[in-house]
């Protein structure tokens, strides 16, 4: 007789137990609409994804390319665009505010995007206002932050400079390729002398590709044999886990390390012989703790 095809375990949406067919219906925030069409979804994943995409503003016009996007919350459900407008035009051009709203009611949100024409100028909104500014009838600062996909995204390291480069001379090198916002020379905190590498930040992300597919290594420095390093510099939040992950080691090593003392391993020679020098750990508690590790040690051996 014929074999009847298998089927799917759980046929239907009441079948998945604990609603899990449910769940996977559920359209996750990243894959909902842009902005433009006013659709709401959490906060955090809102914002132009991908760097290359053109930015478009509400009315479908694309925003110009110095523009920087910002998610604002904690503006109240009352508050207008006007007033939000009112708040950050202090700090410079604001081209646009689009309020989030519910879908079904069309009520506000109280949270919205605030386009500013210059990175400049919403980096100065964030430093002044986020988290230290309350809207009126509100109990919770303002929250300032770019949107997603408008963080830090024109910023470069330069290796293989002269010196004596100052910032000037790195800023005349790059100008060509767009505007140059910032130009951070790295030097050393005794001397204060130049360590030959510097940071570069653009306004936009298309005019660091030019500068990187231009110059590095295709350009030379007067005085240098190598030619110029330009690459993406390394994101923050990269630098961050290593800091962490260094003081996790840290606090590892020092518990390690009282560890031992308890059991008066430090300082110890051969087991069985206390306080005597050299032996098989000797004085150096790193040799003890790795011994430790492997089950080396007695007490190790009884655990």
């Amino acid at each position: 007789p014929m074999q009847q095809p298998m089927q799917h375990p759980f046929p239907t949406d009441q079948g998945y137990p604990n609603g899990h067919q449910q769940q996977m219906h559920q359209q996750p925030p990243q894959m909902q609409p842009p902005m433009n069409q006013m659709t709401a979804g959490p906060p955090q994943h809102h914002g132009q994804q991908g760097g290359d995409q053109k930015q478009l503003l509400k009315g479908g016009e694309e925003r110009p390319a110095s523009s920087v996007k910002l998610f604002v919350g904690q503006i109240g459900r009352n508050t207008s665009e006007d007033e939000v407008k009112e708040l950050l035009v202090q700090f410079g051009e604001v081209i646009e505010i689009a309020m989030i709203k519910d879908k079904a009611t069309n009520m506000s949100k109280g949270c919205c995007f605030a386009v500013f024409s210059k990175r400049q100028q919403a980096e100065a909104a964030i430093k002044t206002l986020h988290a230290q500014h309350m809207m009126p009838g509100m109990t919770n600062p303002v929250q300032l932050s770019y949107a997603k996909g408008e963080e830090e995204r024109a910023k470069l390291f330069v290796g293989m400079l002269t010196k004596t480069a100052d910032e000037n001379e790195v800023k005349s090198i790059f100008s060509p390729y767009g505007e140059v916002e910032e130009v951070y020379v790295m030097k050393d905190k005794q001397t204060q002398q130049s360590k030959g590498c510097a940071f570069v930040k653009f306004t936009t992300k298309q005019e660091a590709i030019q500068a990187i597919e231009n110059l590095n290594g295709k350009t030379t420095m007067p005085g240098c044999t190598t030619p110029l390093i330009v690459k993406w510099a390394d994101p923050p939040k990269d630098k961050n886990q290593m800091n962490q992950r260094m003081q996790m080691a840290a606090s590892m090593m020092a518990a390690q390390q009282a560890m031992l003392q308890q059991q008066g391993l430090m300082g110890w020679g051969m087991p069985g012989q206390p306080g005597q020098q050299g032996g098989m750990y000797g004085q150096d508690p790193m040799a003890a703790m790795a011994g430790a590790a492997f089950g080396q040690l007695p007490f190790a051996q009884q655990m």
